[in-house]
């Protein structure tokens, strides 16, 4: 392994990772890192300039820092310990697809993109720019807080288009705001903050949010929402939504009806 008591900088070259199991211990600044059938332990902060290449496994251990720029091309990350935060701070990246402590999406140009469902367990922040969800799923855990970062805009938020949603799941009851828009022609900044009462949960139970194309949101009209509710838990909670928008409401919860009419039909 590797232990610096200060800040490693490196200078321009490729740093490989490919023999053995290797732990980097203390702060790293390196521009091109590449690791090829073995596992390498992040035990401190590393920023990474230009490109990440990793066939093997990037490990981040508990309350470390990976901090991601340029070029990317990860096989394997493992960011489930506590409180460890993985940043993607490049232009255009795709987001890697896997379960984080903490994500940050902090890019320079273009937008984030999901390459497949995510979930996050503590914080989500929007640094800059937006996070683009692909036609994927970001969930967002029992004990994650608000979506940090804002005031969100049409140049800051998740674009939950194509059948994509920002999930939220609750243990207990509460209030969220989906800091979600759509890019249909143009980018439309179009939060929902919902209520959930109640104390009896069903595991993992979640609430939804997408943005449809039936309608826009403007200063006469409203996006249609593509809303699920876990059905597990769908009678439960159905009760216990509140909106600031009366539309909004509708709107949700006649998707929750037909979503309980399809369940009753299947079985």
């Amino acid at each position: 392994g590797i232990t610096n008591n200060s800040t490693f900088t490196a200078g321009s070259g490729q740093y490989s990772f490919i023999n053995n199991p290797q732990n980097l211990t203390g702060a790293f600044s390196i521009p091109h890192v590449f690791v090829n059938g073995v596992t390498v332990t992040n035990n401190g902060s590393v920023t990474v300039g230009t490109n990440f290449d990793v066939t093997g496994t990037w490990l981040q251990a508990a309350g470390t820092t990976l901090n991601l720029g340029g070029i990317l091309s990860i096989n394997s990350l493992n960011a489930t310990a506590a409180n460890n935060t993985v940043q993607y701070s490049g232009g255009s990246q795709a987001v890697f697809p896997t379960t984080y402590s903490n994500l940050t999406i902090a890019q320079t140009a273009g937008e984030a993109s999901l390459g497949g469902n995510a979930f996050v367990n503590g914080t989500l922040t929007l640094s800059a720019r937006n996070l683009n969800l692909s036609g994927f799923n970001l969930t967002l855990g029992t004990a994650s807080p608000a979506v940090a970062g804002g005031p969100f805009t049409s140049t800051k938020m998740i674009i939950a288009t194509g059948g994509s949603q920002l999930r939220k799941e609750f243990s207990a009851g509460g209030t969220f705001t989906f800091p979600i828009g759509d890019n249909f022609g143009t980018n439309d900044f179009s939060p929902i903050d919902v209520t959930v009462a109640g104390t009896v949960f069903a595991p993992s139970a979640y609430i939804g949010e997408g943005t449809g194309t039936c309608f826009r949101r403007t200063s006469t009209s409203i996006v249609d929402r593509d809303t699920e509710v876990d059905l597990a838990n769908l009678e439960s909670i159905k009760n216990h939504l509140s909106f600031k928008n009366p539309e909004e409401r509708a709107l949700v919860l006649q998707k929750i009806a037909e979503l309980l009419n399809e369940s009753q039909e299947e079985k």
